[in-house]
């Protein structure tokens, strides 16, 4: 008996359905939605052909079985694509969490809790050389003197200029608490320390803030290293770091007399 005695004993009305679920359960299986799409269209074909030269189907039958299935694959098509758009929001939705608990948002450098988690990765990696401590110099007259705005602006137009300086010299900078910020030295950086501090000083003491009435606030920072010790917390590096940071105020207060 003929392939095509065996599918007209079955009836084309069983048949039908049965040419579908073969088709949308491998369809299940295809992740994308462009994917889904062009893997239905192979399928098509490849049901078109059995239909009409191996089982000697109607054309027209054939053609309306295809269609039945072009409906389903386009009915997945946009399934898969509302799925995918859900995945995409959940996925942005974390990654701004995440980005939102590791950085400051007020500067988009990292923030203190990430300084931690870094360090001590960096630490048991073996590549920190040390730390730069870098302190706004009288933050607090800035602020009382000229407002708050003036204040978060002196901090921004500081971020902003380590930010430049961590994408030249792949260190990372972080704000650590208020008008404090904290650079990690790893091994790679071409420049050494003091020269790192003094190029931020300069940089950041080029320009005045202007003010809503017209006053250009002049903004410096201090800015203390320490090397990193074997088995160091970090919190005693920051330590040390700190107080080379006030040496370096207290000399710029002493020059400015």
């Amino acid at each position: 008996m003929a392939v095509h005695d065996y599918v007209n004993d079955f009836q084309m009305p069983h048949l039908i359905p049965l040419y579908m679920c073969l088709v949308f359960y491998p369809m299940l299986i295809v992740d994308t939605p462009g994917r889904k799409f062009i893997f239905q269209v192979i399928l098509s074909v490849i049901l078109f052909l059995a239909l009409f030269y191996f089982f000697d189907l109607d054309p027209h039958l054939a053609v309306l079985t295809i269609a039945n299935v072009i409906i389903l694959a386009s009915t997945s098509y946009l399934s898969a694509c509302v799925l995918l758009y859900q995945r995409l929001e959940t996925y942005t939705a974390l990654k701004r969490a995440n980005y939102m608990s590791r950085h400051d948002m007020a500067t988009g450098l990292r923030n203190r809790t990430t300084f931690f988690d870094d360090y001590t990765k960096m630490a048991q990696e073996g590549i920190i050389e040390g730390a730069l401590v870098i302190d706004i110099n009288d933050f607090k007259h800035v602020n009382d003197t000229y407002g708050h705005i003036v204040g978060d602006k002196a901090i921004l137009y500081v971020a902003n200029i380590l930010r430049e300086y961590h994408d030249r010299e792949t260190m990372t900078f972080y704000r650590y608490g208020g008008d404090e910020f904290v650079g990690l030295f790893t091994k790679g950086v071409s420049q050494s320390p003091d020269n790192v501090a003094a190029e931020i000083q300069s940089r950041i003491a080029e320009k005045s803030l202007e003010t809503t009435d017209g006053a250009h606030v002049p903004i410096t920072v201090s800015v203390g290293y320490a090397g990193y010790e074997k088995n160091d917390f970090a919190e005693r590096l920051i330590a040390r770091a700190d107080e080379k940071m006030y040496e370096n105020k207290q000399v710029s207060k002493n020059l400015n007399k």
